[in-house]
Order: C-alpha cells, then sequence, then structure tokens
C-alpha cells in the first residue's frame, strides 16, 4: 500500500484526501477501540498516543520548526 515515495497509494496528495476512506482498511482507522486492539492502546491514552503520532509525521515530513506544526498545535490546543 505504500508506493515509491513513500506515501499510501490511496494518497490523494494534491487533495491530502483518501481516496477509499470509506473502505479503508482496519489499520487505517484512527479510532479508540482499533488503536487498543493493534497497539495496546487504552481509550484513556488514546487522544495522546494519536496527537503524538501527528506530532511526529508533522515533524518527519516538515520540520520541527514548521508552518504545518505550528498550525497543528494552534488547531489541537483552541480544540482544549
Amino acid at each position: 500500500m505504500v508506493g515509491s515515495d513513500g506515501w499510501c497509494i490511496h494518497l490523494e496528495k494534491s487533495t491530502r484526501k483518501c481516496s477509499i476512506y470509506a473502505d479503508r482498511p482496519y489499520f487505517c482507522r484512527v479510532e479508540p477501540a482499533i488503536f487498543e486492539t493493534l497497539y495496546g492502546i487504552e481509550e484513556k491514552k488514546f487522544n495522546k498516543e494519536a496527537c503524538s503520532s501527528c506530532v511526529d509525521t508533522i515533524k518527519a515530513i516538515y520540520g520541527s520548526s514548521s508552518k504545518e506544526l505550528e498550525n497543528y498545535n494552534a488547531a489541537v490546543w483552541s480544540s482544549t
């Protein structure tokens, strides 16, 4: 499912949307019960783990001082 560029073959890069979202595989679903089944992460720790994964991905792709990371942090902290 990963293309030669390292991205999922179903990610439409221009829109940043999944072309098979409604029918995406089980492991692509970011939901508390699935994280517990696949990774052993309890529901009460789900948000922290999911957010941490997002931060790691943003840093890896855009860098630690990126506008993307700044926007992500602003959105997360404004919703708490």
